[in-house]
């Protein structure tokens, strides 16, 4: 049974956040590791546009779902500013968030009994260089995905050929 859609808690989120509180919310999925982990909460505040930079974590709504990514870059399209932001661990950027989508800005993790505050300027600085090297590592994910794929095709291949038949993973 659906009590609220996505949206509709999205909404609540921002206007809670409007009205100056925090919120904490909790995390599922794995696009943000190895920085932050499955089941981590994060603490969000209210931020204005002007004031997110390059390499913040951002709390967005993109169609029904919230979404914690990290900005990368403002874009200044169309009279207005959108947000270039992207999983760590993916090479892909996501589509452009317009402002309007815009719920926060994560400004604490926290997983078991470890907190990780970011708003003060060594993670600032690290949060900007993370931006950056996530598009390298991004690809290298991509890459070393597709290489153990079409190592394995090539062990099956030369398997077959040399006439060692399939392989199953066990001792003979």
């Amino acid at each position: 049974m659906t009590i609220m859609d996505g949206l509709t808690k999205a909404v609540l989120l921002k206007e809670s956040l409007q009205k100056g509180n925090t919120i904490s919310v909790k995390i599922s999925g794995k696009s943000m590791e190895p920085f932050i982990p499955e089941g981590s909460s994060l603490t969000v505040k209210a931020v204005h546009i002007d004031t997110v930079k390059s390499g913040d974590i951002i709390l967005f709504i993109n169609k029904d779902m919230v979404i914690a990514h990290r900005l990368f870059k403002k874009i200044k399209k169309d009279g207005s500013v959108f947000l270039k932001v992207k999983a760590d661990a993916s090479a892909i950027f996501d589509s452009l968030v317009h402002p309007d989508n815009l719920i926060g800005k994560v400004v604490s993790i926290r997983k078991g009994e470890r907190h990780l505050y970011l708003d003060n300027p060594v993670m600032s600085l690290f949060g900007f260089f993370v931006s950056y090297i996530t598009l390298f590592t991004g690809y290298l994910n991509v890459i070393a995905r597709r290489s153990r794929s079409n190592l394995t095709r090539v062990s099956l291949r030369a398997g077959t050929v040399l006439g060692i038949g399939s392989f199953t993973g066990r001792s003979p």
